[in-house]
């Protein structure tokens, strides 16, 4: 235990304060930061995490698409790293069924890092490969995933992403890279994350 932890609080006029005691300007102060502000998402790159269903949306979503029903299924993830930076922060993202151009889905990338075979996903339907990424979230696998700064929000009525990349962010005059809480053109609000991109490793 550190000696701040053991020491007791006290009181003293204001008058009486010795303006010495303390060696001079504070290491790490900034005076333009705002004190109430969330700390900022952990740094894009890779991170060993813990994963599980989005407790704040825990269902299957699900869509009519060209002919197909698509699913979904909001994760989260904790940050693994033990006295390290980024330890104990949040990521999350979005695993689906939706094919993109190149044949390729989040729900597949999961499950073929999950261990499932290739023979085997494509034998499966969506609704199959969906309850299977499921199963695996409600064991809370640690994996290795990679993530982004996103910032977005409701816009003119519409989920938008307004800026991906956290060196596309403003930079701190202390360093470092500034979350955004509002969209720059229109004041809406938006919410700065660390988005998942890639899954790695599963398990």
């Amino acid at each position: 235990m550190s000696d701040a932890a053991t020491e007791k609080a006290f009181e003293i006029d204001l008058s009486e304060l010795e303006l010495t005691d303390e060696g001079g300007p504070i290491e790490g102060f900034d005076p333009d930061a705002d004190p109430n502000e969330a700390p900022p998402p952990v740094d894009d790159g890779e991170h060993i995490v813990k994963l599980r269903i989005s407790p704040n949306k825990p269902k299957v979503g699900g869509k009519k698409m060209q002919g197909n029903t698509e699913y979904w299924l909001f994760v989260s993830g904790t940050v693994i790293n033990p006295g390290g930076p980024g330890d104990g922060r949040p990521v999350d993202g979005l695993i689906s069924t939706f094919t993109r151009d190149n044949g390729g889905s989040t729900a597949g990338q999961f499950l073929s890092k999950a261990g499932v075979s290739v023979a085997e996903l494509s034998s499966m339907s969506r609704a199959l490969i969906i309850k299977k990424v499921g199963e695996i979230l409600q064991g809370e696998p640690q994996a290795t995933i990679e993530s982004k700064w996103e910032a977005s929000g409701e816009i003119e009525g519409k989920n938008k992403t307004i800026l991906r990349g956290q060196k596309r962010f403003p930079v701190r005059k202390k360093g470092g890279y500034q979350p955004l809480t509002e969209d720059p053109k229109t004041g809406a609000e938006v919410r700065t994350r660390a988005s998942i991109v890639r899954y790695i490793s599963i398990g």
